[in-house]
């Protein structure tokens, strides 16, 4: 994992990381084969025609990972380790038809969303509204995708769904850094001198102009 994807070291929490989940695919039996009573593959009676293949009912294409990009073992992983795994793996991602993220791994994406989306060193904390925030797709691109393993649908939904999280990490980021590190009985200069670390005396001028001005 590129280290420009891991999370800063802040004063407090971004976001718990006691959650864990089962990632990736189960490890293979002994013999590399999966268990079954009978080596003898299944046949139907030729009177009767062969099943159908089966269909997707959503949008999303169905492919296997390859053993080289993803971990074929069954891993426990804290939110921390996901951000840096330490084989350097993707964890695998499975949606429903109704492109609802199903597994433990939800709250391992949740987790890693959390911290990366609280990481104010890639989504600046200046910008009024998420949507101004011209890094999304950046971050989604190099960091997210090079996380998690997934399939994205033809509309879009996933990507949506990842950025509605990033976006909730972003918010709450803002306010807990505002509540955290403002200080009314200070002047402005003062203020901007105590900022946190990590962000520049502009973008916390610019945040705390946004902040304290009367149309918010």
């Amino acid at each position: 994992m590129d280290t420009a994807c891991q999370q800063p070291q802040v004063e407090f929490d971004a976001a718990s990381t006691s959650h864990q989940a089962d990632c990736l695919f189960p490890p293979p039996s002994g013999n590399g084969a999966p268990a079954s009573s009978s080596a003898r593959p299944f046949r139907p009676p030729r009177s009767e025609p062969p099943p159908a293949p089966q269909v997707c009912t959503n949008d999303v294409q169905n492919s296997e990972p390859s053993a080289e990009e993803y971990d074929p073992e069954a891993v426990k992983l804290s939110v921390k380790e996901a951000m840096n795994p330490p084989n350097k793996r993707k964890i695998v991602l499975k949606f429903n038809s109704a492109l609802q993220l199903v597994g433990n791994e939800a709250g391992l994406l949740s987790g890693v969303m959390g911290l990366l989306g609280s990481n104010y060193t890639k989504f600046p904390i200046y910008e009024k509204d998420w949507r101004k925030v011209r890094t999304r797709d950046k971050v989604y691109n190099e960091c997210v995708k090079e996380m998690f393993y997934f399939e994205e649908d033809s509309r879009g939904m996933i990507k949506r769904i990842i950025f509605k999280m990033l976006g909730r990490a972003w918010k709450e980021t803002r306010n807990r850094l505002y509540h955290h590190c403002y200080d009314s009985g200070l002047s402005l200069e003062e203020n901007i001198k105590n900022r946190p670390s990590g962000i520049t005396a502009d973008h916390w001028r610019w945040f705390l102009d946004y902040r304290n001005s009367e149309e918010t």
